[in-house]
């Protein structure tokens, strides 16, 4: 493609090395260690093992919040029979 010419393509690739290198900065400060394969590598290792820490947190403490609750709702479906059949709640709860 002819319209293709250096006076178009020299500012694409410009911008595309200036992105890089600011990638390569902001990724430097935010992790204070060279890009390198196995640092990237480290971190991200790190940080997935870190995120399933508190997922597997998260979702213990939920399960633990469910079995309450539906103990809770059991509780209140037991006292509804109870007063539908004509009980007292104070012979229910005695």
């Amino acid at each position: 493609m002819e319209w293709l010419g250096w006076d178009i393509i020299e500012p694409i690739t410009y911008s595309v090395q200036q992105c890089s290198l600011l990638l390569a900065i902001r990724y430097y400060l935010k992790y204070h260690q060279d890009r390198r394969p196995e640092n990237m590598l480290q971190g991200y290792t790190l940080r997935n093992i870190v995120a399933r820490r508190k997922t597997r947190k998260d979702y213990e403490f939920l399960n633990t919040q469910i079995a309450s609750q539906e103990k809770s709702l059991q509780q209140l479906q037991n006292e509804s029979a109870v007063l539908r059949n004509g009980r007292s709640r104070s012979e229910f709860l005695g």
